[in-house]
């Protein structure tokens, strides 16, 4: 029962509507250690712009144990939500984590390098991001170079 009642609030939510699908998930929420559960809930109400919300259900369902590509998700969501709340210093910490366990993942990279930038860590956000440019197809010509100077940002050569 429980597993068709969440593939209806997943479909609900991909299709637009939000609003049956958060009523569906806060029912399940109600007595459920599934995480998935958890982040199916904290996504709908990401997508509704209820972020202050959303946080809550990302780190239970996180405690809970999700894992995979969810777990990704769910740490992309979660520091997300913090950083648009202005809770930087904790962005920060979540997408630090997630990249210990998702070491190359440019998603995460990017949204650190957008929260460091909110911290005013200016040089670490450039370094993130330069990580990603040189990856771009006609940038990652000059990858050496590029590389090279995401160290030496404020270094003046003569």
């Amino acid at each position: 029962m429980m597993d068709s009642k969440l593939k209806y609030a997943i479909e609900f939510r991909e299709s637009g509507k939000y609003e049956e699908s958060k009523e569906i998930l806060l029912d399940l929420v109600e007595n459920s250690t599934d995480p998935e559960i958890f982040f199916q809930c904290a996504w709908t109400h990401d997508t509704l712009g209820l972020e202050s919300d959303a946080i809550i259900y990302y780190e239970k369902a996180i405690a809970l144990g999700l894992s995979g590509e969810n777990l990704l998700g769910c740490y992309i969501g979660l520091g997300s939500s913090l950083r648009c709340t202005g809770q930087y210093e904790k962005a920060s910490e979540v997408f630090s984590e997630a990249l210990g366990k998702f070491e190359e993942n440019d998603v995460l990279k990017t949204f650190l390098a957008m929260t460091k930038y909110n911290l005013k860590e200016y040089e670490d956000a450039m370094k993130l991001l330069l990580s990603i440019v040189v990856k771009v197809e006609g940038v990652n010509k000059f990858e050496k170079a590029i590389s090279f100077y995401q160290h030496h940002l404020n270094d003046v050569f003569k």
